[in-house]
């Protein structure tokens, strides 16, 4: 994943949402902030109820992040949705290693080139350093890390954002996510999905070769002088404090301090990342409000929730929902 907008997804980003305050009127459905944090409900004319939790990736020990109120109506609803539908995540390690098969690094002549060949000298030396010392301690043989130095820099890319994560205390199996599927599965729940597999691999994928080595290094570098862990640490707390000030100011711009992308790979990118993804996910949500007298609950990044054009705003420019 591409380091400073998945981290800025790994949590989030910021719209005020105060100019979206329309009064309803009595054919669209309502939209309503409620006093729990990230936390929305739409109310449709036919009775049906759509809540909505705004999510972060990762998640500490020492926090509880989802509340004994949210987890009663995620269970009790008559369908959860996520970003990825729960067959969908068990199929995404074989899509991954699959594409990873066909995206290995090659020269002009076909042959098969380490990615340390392509970073400058000193980052080289710490993305194989931090292979070396991965490996070690997990066991992995010597010609398997071998192996990985010709994977592609989007791996890598994801390989440096788990890293981070962990150095800064943080881990993804206790996100709000990952704890809501573990909780689908231990009460024989289905959880269906916003997005298909193929969304999802093509934003992890995102750009050219060069593009993505621009990325990785500057993940190595920031991880290095510890601004990367120190990023996410501020988007997590901001998270946890239901800032919103602070994480509008922490997401205004993802690619901050990053050079080399041009901003046509930004705006292309953001696109593709975030507002075709919001619009597909307020069709559904359109279709979903349609229903008679059901009970429907979406998790997923909070950003697809702040950052506008917003889902939310998609279903009030469409006229399906108006602001309370």
């Amino acid at each position: 994943m591409i380091r400073k907008c998945i981290r800025g997804l790994v949590v989030l980003a910021l719209v005020v949402l105060a100019g979206c305050s329309t009064l309803p009127q009595n054919d669209t459905s309502i939209i309503q902030t409620t006093d729990t944090p990230m936390f929305w409900e739409i109310t449709s004319p036919t009775g049906t109820v759509v809540q909505i939790l705004g999510t972060i990736h990762v998640g500490a020990p020492s926090d509880q992040l989802i509340s004994q109120q949210v987890l009663a109506d995620f269970r009790k609803a008559d369908q959860r949705y996520g970003e990825l539908g729960m067959e969908d995540m068990n199929e995404l390690p074989a899509a991954v290693m699959k594409l990873l098969a066909t995206t290995v690094l090659k020269d002009q002549e076909g042959n098969s080139v380490p990615i340390t060949s392509l970073l400058d000298e000193e980052t080289g030396s710490v993305l194989s350093l931090i292979l070396q010392l991965g490996m070690a301690n997990s066991g992995t043989p010597q010609e398997e890390v071998e192996a990985m130095l010709f994977m592609p820099p989007w791996y890598w890319n994801t390989v440096m954002n788990t890293a981070v994560t962990e150095v800064a205390g943080l881990s993804a199996e206790l996100g709000i996510d990952t704890q809501l599927y573990n909780d689908a599965m231990s009460q024989n729940l289905s959880v269906l999905g916003l997005d298909s597999v193929k969304t999802q691999l093509d934003v992890l994928t995102y750009g050219s070769v060069e593009d993505q080595l621009i990325l990785l290094e500057d993940i190595i570098n920031s991880t290095l002088d510890g601004s990367a862990n120190q990023e996410l640490l501020n988007l997590y707390n901001a998270y946890v404090a239901n800032d919103h000030e602070t994480i509008a100011s922490l997401t205004t711009n993802p690619f901050e301090g990053v050079e080399g992308l041009s901003d046509e790979y930004k705006d292309s990118y953001l696109t593709q990342l975030l507002y075709q993804r919001n619009q597909a996910w307020a069709e559904t949500i359109s279709t979903l409000l349609q229903e008679e007298n059901k009970h429907y609950f979406i998790f997923a990044g909070a950003a697809h929730w702040l950052c506008g054009p917003t889902v939310f705003d998609y279903l009030v420019e469409e006229g399906v929902a108006n602001w309370q």
